[in-house]
Parts: C-alpha cells; sequence; structure tokens
C-alpha cells in the first residue's frame, strides 16, 4: 500500500482504555459548525468533533489555531508523545520527510462517527501527511466506517483543493484499498493521496466510531 502505514497495537491496552474512558466524557461539538478544511457536506451526516491540540507552539508562539497546546495535563499528552516518538523514531523519511527539517509539529483532535455520517473524499492540504488512531473498543466490518485510501498522489494547489471537495477526479480515486478501523489500529497517511471515511451505518446502533485524527505540519506552513 503505498499510500499509508498501518500501525496495529499501537498503544498499551491499559493506555488505550484510559484514552477511551477520557474521550466517552469529552465535550464534542458539531463537525459541520467548526471544520473547514476539509468541509463537512451535508451527505457526511452528523459526525462529532472535540478541541484541537497541537503537539507544540508553532513559530509564532501560538497552537496555529488548536485549542490547546501539549503539555494539556491530559490523556491527550501520552497519546501526542507517542506519535511523536514514532514518527521520528520508526518512520521513514520518504513518507513524511524528517524531523526538524521537513516537520516539527503536528495537530489533532477527537473524530467521533455516528450512524450515517463519515467524511467525502479530500486530500489533506499542504501538510506533510495525516494520521488516524482508533480508540473505539469494539468495531464489526458491516458497520462501516473504512478508511478508503486512493492509489496515487495529487499534487496540492488551491485550484485543485477547491475542486477535489465531493467531486474527486475519477482518475485520482477509481482505485485504491481500504483500512477498517480496529481498535488500537494507527494509520499514517502520506502527503497529497485522496481518502476518505464510509458512512457508519446502522447497523452500528447506538456505537460510533471514535478516533483521533491530525495533520504533520509543514515547517513551509506553519
Amino acid at each position: 500500500m503505498d499510500g499509508a502505514v498501518i500501525v496495529n497495537d499501537f498503544l498499551a491496552s491499559s493506555e488505550r482504555a484510559v484514552l477511551h474512558d477520557f474521550l466517552e466524557e469529552e465535550i464534542f461539538v458539531s463537525a459541520r459548525l467548526r471544520v473547514t478544511t476539509p468541509p463537512i457536506r451535508e451527505w457526511d451526516g452528523d459526525s462529532r468533533i472535540g478541541p484541537a491540540i497541537s503537539s507544540a507552539p508553532i513559530p509564532d508562539g501560538t497552537g496555529g489555531g488548536a485549542e490547546m497546546i501539549m503539555p494539556t495535563n491530559t490523556p491527550y499528552d501520552f497519546f501526542g508523545r507517542r506519535v511523536r516518538e514514532y514518527m521520528i523514531d520508526s518512520m521513514q523519511g520518504s513518507f513524511i520527510g524528517k524531523y526538524g527539517v521537513d516537520w516539527a509539529t503536528f495537530r489533532f483532535r477527537a473524530f467521533r462517527y455516528v450512524p450515517n455520517s463519515g467524511l467525502t473524499w479530500h486530500i489533506d492540504g499542504s501538510c506533510r501527511g495525516a494520521f488516524a488512531y482508533y480508540v473505539h473498543e469494539e468495531w464489526r466490518p458491516h458497520w462501516g466506517g473504512q478508511l478508503l485510501v486512493g492509489r496515487g498522489s495529487l499534487p496540492v494547489s488551491e485550484n485543485q483543493m477547491q475542486g477535489i471537495y465531493g467531486q474527486m477526479r475519477a482518475d485520482a480515486c477509481d482505485q485504491g484499498d481500504f483500512i477498517s478501523p480496529m481498535p488500537n489500529r494507527l494509520v499514517f497517511i502520506k502527503p497529497g493521496t485522496p481518502h476518505c471515511v464510509t458512512p457508519v451505518t446502522s447497523a452500528a446502533g447506538d456505537r460510533h466510531r471514535l478516533s483521533l485524527g491530525g495533520y504533520i505540519n509543514s515547517r513551509t506552513s506553519g
């Protein structure tokens, strides 16, 4: 799979449990009211998001639009530290670039997808890549919520970004791979790779797809 890297059993089971219990009590708001990149469309349903967290201040001393900056004195901190350590120690530079040269910080937030919610095809702008970690305790294939990853990548420009949301070029996603949101799985997505989240089905009942998703900031874009 060229466009994504899968890391299973990312956290210790006890750490995942602490993070899960914390997020079950987190305050979520409608993603459609808060997220602009990628824009949430009507057909994406009523997904919910938590606060945005920055791994560190960016060069201007702020969190780059994040509502919290690590350390937050919450379980977000140990998750953020583990992600940073993995990217520095285990990720190939050809995938996300070199720490301190191509990237230094990242942002992430919690996402809650309830039945009939998903996320349309998109690419993640000028960042150095994206990631998603699945926090829920159980997931079955017929509950939907799969991550679809198109094969190949697209160059990023403002014009292409304007035309790509919800109307992905046919040659960008006519083939690809799907990744099930298995608990304690972390997925990295290569820059410029088209991807989407299929809607969670009604078969999920009162269960929701609970994840932490983030973007690796390019040092040239903040």
